[in-house]
C-alpha cells in the first residue's frame, strides 16, 4: 500500500496526503480519458484507488522511481520537468484536471521518465500498476485511448526537439508567448498573455535561463511587439512575433534592429518577477 512519503525521497519535500476519498466533483468521472468505461468500472476503479491531495511543489513522481501507480489528476495542475542539480528546470508538459500520468512506466515496467511536481493544491487518484493492467486488458477501447495519447506525445517531444535543435532561446520564448496568449475579447487583433508567467517559468518552458526572457521581452517591446498592461501582456502583432520566431537567427536579429532597436541588452523586467511594470 501507498504511504504519503512513497511520492518523495527529499526530507525537506512536502508530502501529499492520504485522503479517505474523492470530494464532491473530484472523482475520476472527470477523466475523459475514462469515458469508455461502463459507469460501474469507473465506479469501482474509483474504490480500487488510493487518494491524495498534494500542495504546490510536492514531488509526485521521480525520476527513475520504480513504476507502482498511475496517477489521474481529478483537480489541480501538475508540470512533467527534468531537474538535474545545478541546472535550471526544463517543463516537457503541463497537466490539468482529468488528464493522466505514469502509464508509460506502468505498461513497460521502466523507471519513470521524468519528474512530476504539483504545480498547485491538486487532487489525485493512485491506480495500482496491477489494476491498470487488468482494465487495459477488460476493455480494449481504453486501451485504444492510450495509444492516441502516445502518439500526440511523440508528436509533441518531435516539436519540443525540432525547437532545440533549430530555434535559438530568444525565438522559443517568443512562441511559448504565442503558445500562453489568448485572443482579445474586444476583437481588436490583439493578444492577451493574462497574467504574465514569472521568467522562470517561461524559462522553463523554453528550456532556456530567466535573463534570456528579460531580453526577449525587451527586444519585442522596443520593437513595439508587446506592452505590458498592469500584470499581463499585450501581443500587438502575433503575425511579426511567428515570422520572427521561425527565421534564420540573423535575419531575426537584423530585423528587430531595423525598426526601433539598438543592439543593446533588454530591460524586460526582473527576472525571478512577473513579466510586469
Amino acid at each position: 500500500m501507498m504511504t504519503a512519503n512513497t511520492a518523495v525521497n527529499a526530507a525537506d519535500q512536502p508530502a501529499p496526503i492520504i485522503l479517505p476519498g474523492p470530494g464532491d466533483g473530484e472523482g475520476l468521472d472527470v477523466c475523459a480519458m475514462l469515458d469508455v468505461l461502463p459507469r460501474s468500472a469507473i465506479q469501482t476503479l474509483q474504490g480500487q484507488c488510493q487518494w491524495l491531495r498534494a500542495q504546490p511543489d510536492t514531488t509526485l513522481v521521480q525520476h527513475d522511481a520504480p513504476p507502482d501507480y498511475v496517477y489521474f489528476l481529478t483537480s489541480g495542475k501538475v508540470r512533467v520537468c527534468f531537474r538535474l542539480p545545478g541546472k535550471p528546470e526544463v517543463i516537457l508538459a503541463e497537466l490539468g484536471v482529468g488528464e493522466v500520468f505514469g502509464e508509460l512506466a506502468a505498461l513497460d515496467g521502466r523507471g519513470r521518465s521524468a519528474d512530476v511536481v504539483a504545480a498547485e493544491v491538486s487532487i489525485l487518484a493512485a491506480c495500482p500498476k496491477a489494476v491498470f493492467h487488468d482494465i487495459l486488458r477488460s476493455y480494449p477501447e481504453l486501451g485504444y485511448r492510450f495509444l492516441l495519447r502516445f502518439a500526440n506525445i511523440i508528436r509533441r517531444s518531435d516539436t519540443q526537439i525540432m525547437r532545440l535543435a533549430a530555434l535559438t532561446s530568444v525565438q522559443r520564448i517568443f512562441l511559448e508567448l504565442l503558445r500562453v496568449s489568448v485572443p482579445d475579447v474586444s476583437g481588436d487583433g490583439t493578444w492577451l498573455v493574462s497574467p504574465a508567467p514569472l521568467h522562470r517559468n517561461i524559462a522553463a518552458w523554453a528550456g532556456t535561463t530567466p535573463e534570456d526572457v528579460g531580453r526577449a521581452i525587451g527586444h519585442l517591446m522596443r520593437a513595439s511587439l508587446i506592452r505590458r498592461e498592469g500584470p499581463d501582456l499585450r501581443i500587438l502583432d502575433r503575425g511579426r512575433i511567428e515570422l520572427l520566431a521561425m527565421m534564420p537567427s540573423e535575419d531575426m536579429y537584423a530585423r528587430l534592429r531595423a525598426g526601433t532597436l539598438a543592439d543593446r541588452k533588454g530591460d524586460g523586467g526582473r527576472p525571478d518577477q512577473p513579466t510586469k511594470g
